[in-house]
């Protein structure tokens, strides 16, 4: 997996960035190395499989891939020594930090699903139906990864063996928590927020992507947890 690093003040803990579905390093910008930068500590992020810089996957996703893909990033977590992190996942990303099972300082959230709801589905659909204009944007992160990415994504989330996707019984409870959710984001409603626990925040005039739909009240709430945490 194609992995980026940045430096901090300090050696530790190290915050980990993990993108959303159909997302890769280069998508978050320039956000983690700002955040990394203002809280004084290095950080990591990489392109899971088939995203981004790294290796295309061979087989399709099915419904348990996202535990599957927080059994890589112990893996990964393990590789790279890095001991009890501070991770930051959006969307998907933010699923997977849930499910990790490595011992971690803090989970900073963002538009994170705990279970399928009819808008999640529904968004999707709406952006099913915009993949002509979609894909190409996506092609300039993903190059000829991006069909198979986008339609396996889609695919697995619209699939009838979704249905009854939920990780509330896996979360891993009494851990420090800031969940951020965009109070008009298209796929997950405020129950979202409530099923992941710990402290959350609905961010107003906000869509899927608090990091740049509403960059500088995302910054500063995960700029003031991590510091409190670190």
């Amino acid at each position: 997996m194609f992995v980026e690093r940045w430096q901090g003040a300090r050696a530790e803990p190290v915050v980990v960035f993990l993108h959303h579905g159909i997302g890769s390093v280069s998508q978050w910008r320039d956000f983690p190395r700002r955040l990394c930068e203002a809280v004084g500590l290095p950080g990591l992020a990489y392109d899971r499989e088939g995203h981004g810089k790294s290796e295309p996957r061979v087989q399709a996703i099915g419904p348990d891939y996202l535990h599957i893909e927080a059994r890589r990033l112990e893996a990964l977590l393990d590789q790279e020594q890095v001991r009890n992190p501070i991770l930051v996942g959006h969307s998907d990303g933010g699923s997977i930090a849930l499910l990790c099972r490595t011992p971690v300082r803090a989970i900073l959230t963002e538009a994170a699903h705990v279970f399928v709801e009819d808008i999640t589905r529904q968004g999707i659909r709406d952006v099913v139906a915009e993949a002509d204009r979609l894909l190409p944007r996506l092609r300039k992160h993903h190059g000829d990864k991006t069909e198979k990415l986008f339609w396996d994504w889609a695919g697995i989330w619209l699939s009838p063996a979704f249905d009854n996707w939920e990780i509330s019984a896996d979360i891993i409870r009494g851990r420090q928590i800031l969940a951020l959710q965009g109070r008009e984001d298209p796929y997950g409603t405020v129950r979202q927020l409530e099923a992941i626990g710990g402290e959350s925040v609905l961010i107003p005039n906000c869509r899927h992507e608090p990091h740049h739909e509403a960059p500088e009240a995302t910054f500063d709430l995960m700029r003031d947890a991590i510091l409190r945490w670190r």
